[in-house]
């Protein structure tokens, strides 16, 4: 007997793509991260005088969470846009969603500013994984390819 698919599975057939699996993964650790960032930055004032080890430690997490995609797809550029930019689409809703409660945070870098900003870097990624991926494929190739024997000319 098969195993039958879940419900979830059978409603939305898009979910079981790993690409979406981990964009959403990513987006809301990030969106965690953001929330997080932001409501000890703004109302612990009792943190105020750590302000520069408490974004060095948010940023260094920021940054550890969004690796995640291009570790976890490292030879699929497509799969690797797709979860970056899923991922980084969810935390620039909770950005957006943060702009409207805090009303200077839309005059440093508006919500649209920074979906742009992360879509074109995990583009760049993307683009550079599928670089090295042909010159790596090229290399393994022409090692891999024996050497034909010349034929002696009398």
């Amino acid at each position: 007997m098969a195993p039958t698919q879940s419900r979830v599975a059978q409603l939305f057939p898009w979910l079981s793509s790993p690409a979406v699996r981990m964009g959403l993964r990513v987006g809301v650790l990030l969106s965690v991260i953001l929330s997080a960032w932001l409501i000890l930055a703004n109302r612990v004032h009792a943190l105020e005088r750590f302000a520069m080890e408490r974004n060095a430690v948010t940023m260094g997490l920021f940054l550890l969470v969004a690796v995640v995609p291009i570790a976890r797809f490292r030879s699929s550029p497509w799969y690797l846009a797709i979860s970056g930019v899923i991922g980084w689409a969810i935390n620039c809703f909770c950005y957006f969603v943060w702009t409207i409660y805090f009303d200077l945070l839309s005059g440093r870098m508006g919500a649209f500013r920074v979906f742009v900003m992360g879509a074109a870097i995990y583009g760049l990624a993307a683009v550079m994984m599928w670089i090295g991926n042909l010159i790596h494929g090229v290399w393994h190739q022409h090692l891999t390819v024996a050497p034909v024997p010349r034929r002696r000319i009398p």
